[in-house]
């Protein structure tokens, strides 16, 4: 085993893993690297930010504090620009100037030759990565399927066959997702999972979802242009008397907009973690794909 690891983050943060209860599955991972004796040293990288932005951010809001020691750091890559560029040349030189940069804060942190696993795929399809051990890519979700990395989903198809070409390893959540990225290296497929410590005592369910005429229909998840709509508006339909809550953040209320206009469908902001199980709990039926 590799005594010294390297994760990074996809398009998220420390902080905000922290804001979001570090229930998904990439937070998970995080926290199992930290709590693992067999770990001496552990960089964890957040998503390259620009430095203009980070800064109003974080006079506006104070971000989570990670516990820095001899055994664990965080690192905060910079840059002007706010995204990654979109074309394939364009990436190639983004993730190289990465690459050089990752080493120099690994080698000053210490760390020989270390693991790195990436929740990123476009680090681990365009870094050449030559200085660590084995790369391994862990794949949540399909993000060139996904409706927010459009403009990206040629150089994120582009990386997956980078990915199989490299030998890299693959982590993933699904069957699809290994069968999208085809790797040649080793690949498995660990499931999402469900916290029981959480399921056991899911608690009492708000007063907002209890008032709701029942029987209660309940979906929780991103509100996105990969929701059924035709499905769902079936649904309130056979259940007139009763109600379709859609509970997560509303991304895409163009694609949603036949199904909002149903009287029966009453939508509500993302819970937190603990709050998923108890409204689960409490609705006659429920389909998530919130973290559990």
């Amino acid at each position: 085993m590799h005594r010294h690891v390297i994760y990074t983050f996809d398009d998220m943060t420390w902080a905000a893993a922290q804001q979001r209860g570090m229930c998904f599955p990439q937070d998970q991972l995080v926290l199992s690297l930290l709590g693992d004796p067999e770990v001496e040293r552990l960089l964890v990288c957040d998503r390259p930010r620009s430095a203009p932005v980070k800064l109003v951010k974080d006079l506006a809001q104070r971000p989570a504090k990670f516990e820095a020691s001899e055994r664990a750091r965080l690192w905060q890559p910079l840059r002007l620009r706010r995204q990654d560029p979109v074309s394939i040349t364009g990436l190639e030189r983004a993730y190289a100037r990465y690459d050089r940069r990752l080493r120099r804060v690994a080698e000053r942190f210490g760390l020989e030759r270390p693991a790195i696993v990436t929740s990123q795929p476009l680090l681990a399809g365009f870094a050449d990565l030559e200085w660590a051990g084995p790369v391994t890519l862990f794949a949540s979700d399909d993000l060139a399927a996904h409706p927010d990395y459009q403009p990206w989903r040629a150089g994120l198809l582009s990386a997956y066959e980078r990915v199989a070409e490299r030998e890299r390893r693959l982590c993933a959540v699904s069957n699809a997702i290994v069968e999208r990225i085809a790797p040649r290296g080793p690949s498995a497929v660990v499931p999402n999972g469900v916290d029981p410590e959480i399921w056991l005592e899911p608690g009492e369910a708000p007063a907002w979802l209890r008032e709701l005429p029942g029987p209660r229909l309940l979906y929780v998840g991103t509100l996105d242009s990969r929701l059924d709509v035709d499905a769902a508006r079936a649904v309130a339909r056979a259940w007139p008397q009763g109600t379709v809550a859609l509970v997560g953040p509303l991304t895409d209320r163009g694609h949603l907009a036949p199904l909002l206009a149903e009287p029966n469908v009453f939508v509500h902001e993302p819970v937190a973690r603990q709050q998923v199980a108890a409204v689960a709990c409490a609705a006659d039926a429920c389909r998530t794909t919130a973290p559990r």
